[in-house]
């Protein structure tokens, strides 16, 4: 049994030891393997090349119902991608439509949605191209200007500077499929390094970024930075992803992924130029060099013959190298470490020597030149503003369109707008228009008959020019411009009274309104009729029930045609209570004063007392529909229209009263502020008490005493009177109001001023939120029966201003192209402006 024991012992020893080696050798194998593949990425080439070939999309007809779109990153912001949703929804509520949108695959989406950026193939050079209706180019903003077109046309100087600091694996072509996102021994010192910056926080620890990833960092991560553990493996991911578009080999990927980082490095930003993206861009705005004259110099270091002074050499290759070193910190190199910057490059040209990149001459030569940036772009010469007026109309209507802040933000956005404009004929135009500045122009486009150019100085005059063609059921822009040769546009920036235009939007919106009548009563019958002709309607209701009665079967056209021959007169001796007061208005001509002509002959001679009273009558149509009625017996004190318009004034008119209060006390202290009160209305001791035991209710009577002694010094005070009134405006016995009145000063500025001494830093928004409640006490006076006449003549104010917001909304349809009107009938005449592109 001894023996069988000892022979089943030997066995066990004998199979240990077989899998020992069995499981040795798998490990060594398994090394061997993961080294193999980690020195040629064989196997990840596939699955990384097959994924890539999944994410993809196609562009089809109409808007797509599955999308994503990024939603940080300065490339992705700075080109508009992340805006496209918020663009594409004002378009779409301007009257665009989406003729096509791109497809996205599901596995396109399922990257997006785990935080990839999707792998295509990305544009370094974007930004607005405007085109005319035959796709010549009107205007274009291309960022970066200055850019290598190909990887063959960058100087080996500049590589190998660049591959030296960043990443000096990336162009070793022994392994094909080798993944460029990651370089394993790089990245496992960068690791190793961070483990002992735990415990040594001061240690400047190295990154293990390769170009490719720092690609994805400053093009896509928030903010282009890298904010922990998670973010720098989503740019691994996403590089790695990338860098298979091609297919399993990447040398040609590789050579991109270099182009495209000297091309779009972000250098920080210039005064007068803006963000600076590229080595291009970067050597021309900061060094103020030529992009073709420093690449002769940085391509002719490889053949330069000896005893040539290479001064103008280094000098190219100092500057180059430092903003491939700033890159790192571009708004500390670039804006306040410029002898940081130049002494950092020093030490990268010692360590380029030493490797034999460049030869010691060439270093000694560099070291010597001190690095001199630009900190502004010289004025250059004067851009033409007449010849781009087309290009920046447009312009204009896209940051409307496209909810941009300013032009600067649109031009960086990557977008191409075909307008209907035609570039030849707006040229033509503008030419002609510059031409006309003497007497012999003048004479020569024959201009200079009566009430032309016939007197005067023609220098002196403006021209503005809009033009558009009548296609299908559409007015097509194709010519505006003037020869005002400043950035203001007088087609679409002048605001003009003009009277003409005025009347014809008055007539516009009543032919709406007799439209809308017609509409409303040709669905009555004959009873229905009689019974609205005996209510208390407005004059132009009143006049379609009654065509309507004459003719049941009255049509549109004919309805239309009747109403264009009512008359109204021109008598200029009426008065008119409008805008909150009474006024006076005349006609252009004195001879049109007795006449009272029909609508139609009101607009062909311009007469401005019929449209005064045609716009009185519009804003009576509009008022008819809050069914509200003024004066005497006849108005109903309960009723909830005739409050919510009592309301509306208390809060209005005490909004306007507060917005003048913030003003008078901003920038002072808050114990500034009751002294200020009290100096600024010359208030009289008791006056002075009364806001004193309302703004400091819970001061002592000593502190009152002081106070009246410091800043009423005239008033002679017992201090028994003092203290009597110091009991009797105890706070809280009277109400704002009386508050107010006892203090002789409007009571919301007794509020203010309590107010700001408990919130010192209140914006405006936090007053007028604070003072909903006391803007309604300090008028409930008016919501007394005793004034109804001083009701009325408000609520008929605020009823105006409700039938021109009314009114206001028929002429944003019609193209008035301003946010408001002026309340007023003056509007018919002029009085709320308008602007030639409107017309």
């Amino acid at each position: 049994m001894f023996a069988y024991i000892r022979s089943v012992r030997l066995k066990y020893r004998r199979a240990l030891r077989i899998s020992g080696l069995v499981a040795i050798l798998v490990l060594a194998i398994s090394t061997a393997l993961l080294v193999f593949e980690l020195r040629t990425s064989r196997l990840q080439s596939r699955y990384l090349t097959h994924i890539a070939r999944e994410a993809s999309f196609t562009l089809e007809p109409g808007p797509s119902a599955d999308t994503w779109y990024p939603s940080f990153g300065p490339y992705d912001q700075r080109l508009g991608y992340t805006r496209i949703p918020l663009i594409t929804e004002n378009l779409l509520e301007n009257g665009f439509e989406i003729s096509s949108q791109a497809r996205l695959s599901p596995r396109f989406l399922q990257l997006a949605h785990r935080g990839f950026y999707p792998p295509f193939f990305e544009k370094t050079k974007a930004g607005l191209t405007i085109l005319d209706q035959n796709n010549t180019t009107i205007y274009s903003a291309y960022r970066p200007e200055r850019m290598y077109e190909s990887f063959d046309l960058i100087p080996a100087s500049v590589i190998q500077a660049l591959l030296y600091i960043e990443n000096r694996e990336i162009l070793n072509q022994e392994h094909p499929f080798k993944n460029p996102a990651v370089e394993w021994d790089r990245l496992g010192k960068a690791v190793l390094e961070k483990v002992k910056q735990i415990y040594n926080p001061d240690l400047n620890a190295p990154g293990g970024s390769t170009i490719a990833t720092q690609l994805e960092k400053y093009r896509h991560s928030k903010e282009g930075r890298t904010s922990g553990i998670k973010d720098k493996l989503i740019q691994m991911g996403s590089a790695s992803l990338r860098a298979y578009l091609y297919g399993r080999s990447t040398l040609k990927t590789r050579r991109l992924i270099i182009q495209q980082y000297i091309n779009s490095i972000p250098l920080a930003a210039l005064r007068g130029y803006g963000e600076v993206n590229g080595l291009g861009d970067g050597l021309w705005a900061w060094y103020g060099v030529e992009f073709d004259d420093i690449n002769q110099k940085l391509r002719a270091l490889s053949s330069l013959p000896t005893g040539r002074d290479v001064t103008p050499y280094a000098e190219a290759y100092k500057q180059m190298l430092s903003l491939f070193i700033a890159h790192r910190r571009p708004s500390f190199y670039l804006i306040a470490g410029l002898s940081e910057l130049n002494a950092l490059t020093n030490t990268y040209l010692d360590l380029l020597a030493k490797e034999r990149i460049i030869s010691p001459t060439l270093r000694d030569a560099a070291k010597s030149v001190t690095l001199s940036l630009r900190r502004a772009i010289p004025k250059t010469q004067s851009i033409s503003f007449v010849q781009r007026k087309a290009a920046n109309a447009i312009r204009t209507r896209l940051l409307q369109l496209m909810k941009y802040p300013q032009l600067y933000d649109l031009d960086q956005v990557d977008v191409t707008v075909r307008s209907t404009m035609n570039n030849e004929a707006n040229e033509m135009v503008t030419n002609i228009l510059r031409q006309i500045k003497d007497a012999q122009s003048v004479k020569r486009f024959g201009l200079s008959g009566a009430r032309n150019l016939d007197r005067g100085d023609p220098s002196k005059v403006i021209y503005s020019l809009t033009l558009f063609e009548h296609v299908g059921d559409a007015n097509l822009l194709r010519v505006q411009t003037d020869n005002f040769d400043n950035p203001f546009s007088v087609n679409e920036g002048a605001r003009l009274d003009l009277g003409s235009t005025a009347k014809l939007r008055t007539l516009t919106t009543y032919l709406d309104v007799i439209g809308e009548l017609y509409d409303h009563y040709a669905s009555m019958s004959p009873g229905e009729l009689r019974k609205t002709r005996h209510t208390d309607i407005d004059p132009i209701s009143s006049f379609v029930a009654d065509e309507f009665s004459k003719n049941p079967r009255v049509s549109l056209p004919t309805l239309l045609e009747l109403a264009l021959a009512r008359r109204y007169s021109a008598n200029p001796y009426e008065s008119f209570f409008t805008g909150g007061g009474i006024h006076h208005f005349e006609n252009f001509k004195n001879e049109d004063n007795g006449k009272n002509p029909t609508i139609g002959e009101s607009l062909t001679h311009s007469i401005n007392l019929p449209f005064i009273r045609l716009m009185r009558d519009l804003s009576r149509y509009y008022v008819h529909r809050l069914s509200l009625k003024l004066g005497g017996a006849s108005s109903d004190p309960k009723s909830p229209v005739r409050m919510h318009f009592l309301s509306k004034f208390a809060d209005q008119e005490g909004t306007y009263f507060l917005k003048r209060f913030v003003e008078k006390y901003k920038g002072k202290a808050a114990s500034e502020m009751l002294p200020g009160l009290v100096s600024s209305t010359r208030a009289s001791a008791r006056h002075a008490t009364v806001m004193f035991r309302y703004v400091r209710p819970a001061d002592s009577n000593e502190q009152l005493t002081a106070f009246l002694k410091e800043y009423v010094p005239h008033a002679t005070l017992s201090p028994q009177l003092v203290e009597k009134w110091y009991n009797e405006l105890t706070p809280g016995k009277f109400n704002l109001n009386d508050q107010g009145f006892l203090a002789r000063i409007h009571p919301l500025e007794l509020w203010l001023v309590r107010y700001l001494q408990e919130h010192p830093r209140a914006t405006i928004q936090e007053v007028l939120a604070a003072s909903t409640q006391e803007r309604q006490i300090v008028y409930e006076w008016l919501f007394k029966t005793p004034h109804v006449r001083a009701q009325d003549i408000r609520i008929r104010t605020l009823m105006e201003n409700e039938s021109f917001s009314e009114i206001h909304k028929q002429w944003r349809r019609v193209g008035y192209p301003f946010n408001s009107m002026v309340p007023s009938l003056a509007s018919a005449i002029g009085s709320s402006g308008d602007r030639p592109i409107a017309l």
